[in-house]
C-alpha cells in the first residue's frame, strides 16, 4: 500500500513513524536550504523507501548535477568501502569521480 500526504500536512511524527528518515526535512539545515533556495511547501516532496539492508563491501552515491557548482553537465560519483552511511555521514573521505555528461570523460 502506498500512502501519500501533502508536505503541508506532514508532521515530525509522520517522519519518525516512517523510520525517522523523513525527519531530516525538519532539521535546521534542511529548513535553511529550502528558505535559501526559495522553495515553498508546495515545491517539497518526500519519499521514504524501505528496503532490505545488505552488508556491502563498497558503496557509492551519484549526483546527476554537481552539488557544489550546480553544473548540469557534470555527474558526480562518490564511492567508498563499506556501507553508504559512511559516505553520507562524512565519517570517511570517499573517492570522488567527476564525469562530463556531454563527452563522457
Amino acid at each position: 500500500m502506498i500512502y501519500t500526504k501533502p508536505f503541508s500536512e506532514l508532521t515530525k511524527h509522520d517522519a519518525d513513524t516512517a523510520g525517522g528518515k523523513g525527519a531530516s526535512l525538519f532539521t535546521p539545515r534542511a529548513i535553511f536550504y529550502r528558505i535559501e533556495k526559495g522553495l515553498g511547501e508546495s515545491h517539497v516532496s518526500v519519499a521514504v523507501v524501505v528496503q532490505k539492508m545488505v552488508e556491502s563491501e563498497s558503496s557509492g552515491i551519484a549526483f546527476s548535477v554537481h552539488p557544489v557548482t550546480e553544473d548540469r553537465n557534470q555527474l558526480i560519483i562518490e564511492a567508498g568501502w563499506g556501507l553508504g552511511e559512511a559516505i553520507v555521514s562524512g565519517s570517511i573521505t570517499p573517492d570522488s569521480y567527476v564525469v562530463e555528461k556531454e563527452d563522457g570523460k
